[in-house]
């Protein structure tokens, strides 16, 4: 990954436990997503049970966001949350229900300790409180992943002391995060240099899409934004941030009316593209299971891609699909599967082999309808 001066290469950081999520130069692309702040137990945990499902079918690690309390507000009467016990105890709901990681917001240091023991992963520092040394050094005591906004206004390689200062503590597990730098009063703009510069540092940058076209204090009592560039934002986030590496991808094709999954893509290293591909050059692997999870056939490759966005993935070169509970294998060049059509074909020199003995020229293979 691209560095501008001669500091270790960047760390990979993650949150660890059964449902990790990483960071870094060899890590998949990761989000953190949910509502600034935790409006109620019910909105909170609708949002991550959706969010959840939505991550698990396009394959992303995500975690789940939520704020107990928002102090930074820009007026008086603003709405807060919860407050930080019932906040905790709807983060930990969250976590135990969905399996996701959960990040929060401190604002100040005692509360860093109290998270840490709710079991929240990753302990958050707002934009505006980055250079508060004793709110720094009690986050990175917990030893948990310290995310640190950088200040609007503030020199991106000015994050360096801020570093240092979580790492005082002996913590390594830090990511920063770009969330807009000023233009003047009351408006914020994306600049990507920021990404490159920060990433210097030897540690995985985050993009705040959502907060980097924020109008602060805009409205008056609140604050406004052009929320319209958020998704652009993104991409030339994904784009700016060079090798996407992704080891041991796991990710479902298609899955069974009873949720189980269906048909698994599996490959031990590949790349992530900008428009949202993984491209693999160096073995596939696609798993057919049954109803109850058990392989029923195996489908083999060396390269090919995934497409998240329309659940389709091919093999290309020479392919196999073996069918075991039916004696099948089937070998050729360029294997697709398309989840959505329901369509499973080898294009071209299709040879179909029954364990019985005997071979055949084929087109394609194709899936029937599953009935519903």
């Amino acid at each position: 990954m691209p560095t501008t001066d001669k500091r270790t290469a960047v760390r990979t950081v993650t949150t660890g436990g059964d449902f990790a999520v990483s960071w870094g130069p060899r890590s998949p692309l990761a989000l953190m997503a949910g509502p600034c702040v935790i409006e109620s137990r019910a909105h909170c945990l609708g949002l991550a049970r959706r969010l959840a499902a939505l991550a698990d079918r396009l394959g992303i690690p995500l975690v789940f966001k939520a704020s107990f309390d928002k102090a930074n507000r820009s007026s008086l009467e603003g709405y807060r949350g919860p407050g930080i016990d019932a906040g905790l105890d709807i983060l930990a709901e969250v976590r135990e229900e969905t399996g996701l990681p959960v990040l929060t917001d401190i604002h100040e240091p005692w509360q860093a300790e109290r998270c840490a023991k709710a079991g929240i992963d990753v302990i958050q520092i707002p934009a505006f409180l980055c250079r508060q040394t004793d709110l720094l050094l009690a986050a990175g005591e917990t030893g948990r992943v310290v995310n640190v906004k950088k200040m609007q206004g503030m020199a991106p390689e000015a994050m360096a002391q801020v570093v240092r200062k979580i790492e005082s503590t002996g913590n390594r597990r830090i990511v920063l995060t770009e969330r807009g730098e000023s233009f003047g009063y009351a408006n914020l703009v994306a600049d990507m240099r920021n990404l490159m510069v920060m990433r210097a540092l030897g540690y995985p940058v985050v993009f705040d899409a959502t907060h980097s076209v924020q109008r602060p204090g805009a409205l008056g009592s609140g604050s406004g934004g052009d929320s319209k560039w958020a998704p652009a934002l993104a991409q030339l986030d994904v784009a700016a941030t060079g090798d996407q590496r992704v080891s041991n991808l796991r990710l479902p094709l298609q899955r069974h009316p009873n949720g189980r999954v269906k048909e698994l893509f599996l490959a031990k290293e590949g790349e992530m593209t900008p428009d949202g591909r993984f491209v693999v050059d160096g073995g596939i692997l696609v798993l057919l299971l049954d109803e109850d999870g058990a392989t029923n056939g195996v489908g083999r490759g060396v390269r090919g891609w995934y497409d998240r966005a329309s659940n389709r993935a091919e093999c290309i070169g020479p392919v196999s699909l073996e069918l075991r509970t039916k004696g099948v294998l089937l070998e050729g060049t360029n294997m697709v599967w398309d989840s959505a059509a329901n369509l499973l074909a080898i294009r071209t020199n299709a040879v179909l082999t029954l364990s019985r003995g005997g071979k055949s020229a084929v087109e394609a293979l194709q899936k029937k309808p599953t009935a519903r």
